[in-house]
């Protein structure tokens, strides 16, 4: 039911940000990463538009594209969201960025990432479980 009242509001304002995001997050529930993806991207592109922040948006999306496997455009949307929001403060984004470079082979950025999440969330079981997933494969 919610996707379909995020798809009537889409068709009312097609540059309804939170609407396409939201759709993009209901979907996602459901296990429909793939789907998701066209939603996050036009939100990504509706919040260039109107001026509005998209980190949320942008870690979505970048989430989605690593659920699907494909890690290379999950790689490049994590180096954007860093790179053009450097105070994105959502405390999995390490953690998250450091799965994608983990599943790319570069063991090295992975374990910096996770470093980083630990640093600024000492307390986090993500992170600490995350950091020994790395120190294990480095050795």
């Amino acid at each position: 039911m919610a996707i379909i009242c995020y798809e009537k509001a889409i068709e009312l304002d097609p540059y309804n940000e939170w609407a396409l995001n939201n759709a993009g997050v209901m979907l996602q529930a459901e296990g429909k990463w793939k789907e998701a993806i066209p939603y996050y991207e036009k939100s990504y592109e509706a919040c260039k538009r109107s001026g509005m922040a998209a980190g949320q948006i942008m870690h979505n999306l970048a989430w989605a594209y690593y659920r699907i496997k494909n890690y290379r455009k999950a790689w490049h949307v994590f180096n954007s969201l860093s790179t053009e929001y450097p105070d994105y403060d959502y405390e999995p984004m390490y953690g998250d960025f450091g799965c994608v470079n983990y599943k790319m082979g570069d063991y090295s950025k992975a374990l910096k990432l996770f470093e980083r999440g630990l640093l600024l969330y000492p307390n986090s079981r993500y992170y600490q479980r995350l950091y020994r997933v790395v120190i294990r494969k480095i050795g």
